[in-house]
């Protein structure tokens, strides 16, 4: 199938991660897919790399009637025969183009969308809102997120001392003020560690002032490779967490994850099995966990391994063919 995936974000948050694990696994499962993005996202190196295919509009009318239309003859002109929309500003760009338009939502924001033909729900909680905003079993379809590369699993040698990370933008439901607490408390337990946070966003600032002369390192946006090279335990202290790509990326890594009970992963984690999962902003019960898996040597190499086993679930392959089964019934649809 003939598909316009389309992603109008320009930095490399979740949202952009997600199109292009889109844009990749499609093309994996033998669909012909072209990306639209902004000329300056800083994803499109990734395109590149994997030989995908895209087209670019100018950031500044990205909404613009202009736009719109260029998009529409675009469409015509390729051939395309599905418009897959990840964010409410790709389907308002997008909808002049007369075609079964699909909307992935990565987050309760539905309502902000232009209404779509179907829908592609990341997790279970998303199906059912889409279902109270009025999309129906019909036309609604679970498609987790993924994890495109699968890296082989190695051996598991924590440091010394253990290297705890969280990565992701600097915002209140990242839950990272939540992530230092926990810190403190293992620090005035004399717990060794060595912690790390990577990403950027407005609440820098106030984070770095609160880790006062805690052993961490604001790392900024670096590689996935470069961070997961660096940690041995992940945590995700998010308050709100639709999906959760970084459980996936932890598990893909072979790291032993600990995560809050936001809905995301709560849903995607088996608590004690391949995760360890602790209240939402309950910073206590974070750094009890944290504790608990640091002097456990044998806990961190049962999540590990249990992890890697659950993230077979979510490869290319997997989802893939669960993408192409819901394409085929929407292509049926059209009949």
């Amino acid at each position: 199938m003939r598909i316009l995936n389309v992603m109008l974000g320009r930095h490399l948050g979740g949202l952009e991660k997600a199109a292009f694990d889109y844009a990749y696994t499609l093309t994996k499962a033998g669909h012909d897919v072209i990306t639209v993005l902004q000329k300056k996202a800083t994803t499109k190196e990734l395109y590149v790399a994997h030989a995908l295919k895209t087209h670019f509009v100018n950031p500044l009318i990205k909404s613009a009637p202009l736009t719109k239309r260029k998009l529409q003859k675009f469409a015509t002109d390729n051939q395309i025969e599905v418009v897959i929309n990840h964010g409410r500003y790709a389907a308002k760009t997008t909808h002049l183009i007369a075609l079964p338009h699909i909307g992935v939502t990565h987050s309760h924001n539905l309502e902000r969308f232009p209404q779509m033909d179907f829908i592609f729900a990341t997790t279970k909680a998303l199906m059912k809102d889409a279902m109270q905003n009025g999309y129906t079993q019909k036309n609604t379809f679970l498609i987790p997120n993924m994890l495109p590369h699968l890296p082989p699993q190695t051996s598991y040698i924590p440091k010394k001392p253990i290297h705890i990370g969280a990565m992701g933008r600097m915002i209140p439901r990242k839950g990272f003020d939540d992530f230092i607490e926990a810190l403190k408390l293992l620090q005035e337990w004399n717990v060794p560690f060595r912690a790390f946070l990577a990403g950027t966003g407005p609440l820098e600032k106030k984070l770095r002032q609160q880790a006062g002369n805690l052993p961490l390192s604001f790392l900024g946006w670096v590689s996935r490779e470069t961070y997961y090279e660096k940690v041995d335990i992940c945590v995700v202290p998010s308050h709100q967490e639709p999906f959760g790509l970084v459980v996936l990326e932890a598990w893909g890594n072979g790291k032993p994850l600990i995560a809050t009970r936001a809905e995301g992963p709560e849903e995607l984690i088996s608590d004690k099995k391949d995760g360890l999962l602790t209240p939402i902003k309950a910073p206590e019960s974070l750094a009890s966990a944290l504790r608990t898996l640091i002097e456990d040597v044998d806990l961190q190499h049962q999540l590990r391994q249990e992890g890697y086993k659950t993230i077979r679930y979510f490869t290319p392959d997997t989802i893939g063919t669960r993408m192409t089964t819901a394409l085929q019934k929407i292509y049926a649809a059209q009949k």
